[in-house]
């Protein structure tokens, strides 16, 4: 937890009950990408989980974040039940799965490089000031 909170990501795990299933968000996530608002949001996502211990798969608490960034709430809406939604991730999943991922977390990063597991700031920093050079 000190890694996060270097990191400014507050962890608060004393309020937490459950661990919620986080596929609303992601496919929140995936339609915000549309409105250059995915940092922002995945933010507020973090706060909301790690931090609040709220429930993101609740529709409710999910809205009310997308009201928050200034996005259109019925259109969110639709993206949280909407089967042409789902199939989007369904193919970005499969993609991913043709990776052959051995652990999470993994950073696609360009559609070319594939950092997998969990790594050091320092890690990342060599790997995109290659990537730079």
């Amino acid at each position: 937890m000190t890694v996060a909170a270097s990191a400014d990501v507050n962890i608060y795990f004393p309020k937490r009950t459950h661990y919620y299933n986080s596929g609303m968000a992601h496919q929140l996530m995936n339609w915000a990408k549309g409105y250059d608002r995915q940092q922002a949001l995945n933010e507020l996502l973090i706060d909301t989980y790690f931090k609040r211990s709220l429930d993101i798969c609740n529709p409710l608490i999910l809205l009310d974040i997308v009201e928050h960034l200034g996005l259109d709430s019925s259109k969110a809406k639709y993206v949280l039940y909407s089967s042409s939604v789902d199939e989007q991730l369904l193919l970005k999943k499969q993609r991913v799965q043709q990776l052959t991922l051995q652990s999470i977390s993994a950073f696609i990063i360009n559609d070319s490089t594939l950092i997998s597991g969990s790594k050091s700031v320092n890690y990342f920093e060599q790997v995109l000031g290659s990537m730079q050079a």
